[in-house]
């Protein structure tokens, strides 16, 4: 990783990103007994590191207007693939790097080791033939929960029963949650079917 950070700084054609998704802080924050035993909504943080500037970008968001899959936007507009362009298969769960050129926008070049080999294998996320192409990297990406994104209702229940101790101007935003009874509690943000394509073998 460092060698790529220092190649990012050195090199006007390269950029090296890093990126740490938490799910930091429950909310309400209230100092009493009761919050042990209740639900609570949480706040999520994704941090990117841009290598070149020596900038990170913190990108704060609420279980209830968001979730934390990646499958919520981007899977949508590709193929979940199991092979690479040389067809033998590969597991997701062992890239170690990936790389993106701006002249490719539907491959994706992936490594599964740490060794400076530069050998990367490509990974062509286009959808098949007969479904529309959309351009990826987009700036402007219209939000998928514009009224925000429900809760399990079990979880609601008992952020409104916990309204009291909580400053009466900051009951609105509670209040205003929307709970679904369909939706089990998730730990994730996959509180829903997939929604992306697999492609089968």
């Amino acid at each position: 990783m460092n060698s790529d950070i220092k190649e990012a700084t050195q090199n006007k054609e390269i950029e090296t990103l890093t990126f740490d998704m938490e799910k930091t802080l429950p909310l309400p924050h209230l100092s009493t007994n009761i919050m042990f035993y209740k639900r609570q909504l949480w706040l999520y943080n994704c941090g990117i590191y841009a290598a070149k500037e020596g900038k990170s970008t913190f990108n704060l968001w609420l279980e209830g207007q968001a979730g934390r899959g990646a499958q919520e936007k981007l899977e949508k507009e590709i193929t979940n693939r199991k092979k690479r362009c040389e067809e033998d298969k590969f597991s997701w769960l062992k890239i170690k790097e990936i790389k993106l050129l701006n002249e490719k926008p539907f491959s994706i070049f992936i490594e599964t080791t740490h060794d400076a080999t530069d050998n990367y294998k490509e990974i062509d996320i286009k959808k098949g033939k007969g479904n529309p192409q959309t351009m990826l990297f987009s700036r402007h990406l219209q939000p998928l929960w514009p009224n925000g994104k429900p809760v399990a209702e079990a979880k609601l229940k008992d952020i409104k029963s916990y309204l009291n101790p909580i400053p009466p101007a900051d009951h609105p935003f509670y209040v205003n949650l929307i709970g679904d009874d369909t939706i089990e509690e998730d730990t994730e943000g996959y509180n829903a079917e997939l929604d992306f394509q697999i492609q089968e073998d």
